[in-house]
């Protein structure tokens, strides 16, 4: 898949992309942190009428001074595989 560009300035704007991005589905959560070199943070979501938040992908985060200026995601088929080499749980509870 090709890089996408997007300027998404500050916490809230962020928030709002990925409620965007995910509209449609019942929620997602994110786990603070994955530990990388790199800033990261793993991204759970989950189905109508179930509380349990499954792996859904893991986001690195490359930071030129105070920017983020690139966001790398991790998913299917490879990111369940991440997860358990992080240490992350595949599931989360509400």
């Amino acid at each position: 898949m090709a890089p996408v560009g997007a300027l998404v300035p500050g916490p809230d704007s962020i928030r709002a992309f990925l409620a965007h991005v995910w509209r449609g589905r019942s929620g997602f959560a994110s786990w603070p942190r994955a530990p990388t070199e790199q800033p990261a943070f793993a991204l759970y979501n989950c189905k109508p009428a179930d509380p349990t938040y499954r792996a859904h992908s893991i986001e690195v985060l490359e930071i030129q001074g105070d920017a983020i200026v690139a966001l790398t995601k991790y998913m299917r088929p490879l990111a369940p595989e991440l997860f358990a080499e992080f240490g992350l749980p595949l599931t989360l509870s509400q």
